[in-house]
């Protein structure tokens, strides 16, 4: 785990908690504790000479279907 100072968020410990709660609070994060969920579930297609890989942060069923949630960051295209 990295630290606070590392991430450059030390005397930001209010508006993180803020963060936190707004997040823990959203019809999202609801949806998916009610419905069962997947973290940093990986994912990979082929797209022409290309094979796209990355996680995808959180994936959730929403009312029978699939929904995900992504915030963009690991990822990369290799050749095929």
């Amino acid at each position: 785990m990295r630290s606070g100072a590392s991430e450059g968020v030390i005397g930001k410990e209010t508006e993180i908690a803020a963060l936190v709660r707004a997040a823990l609070d959203s019809d999202v994060v609801r949806d998916a504790v009610a419905h069962g969920f997947r973290r940093e579930m990986y994912v990979a297609a082929p797209i022409g000479t290309h094979l796209l890989e990355g996680y995808i942060d959180l994936t959730y069923r929403n009312h029978n279907e699939l929904a995900s949630l992504h915030v963009a960051r690991r990822h990369r295209a290799t050749p095929v």
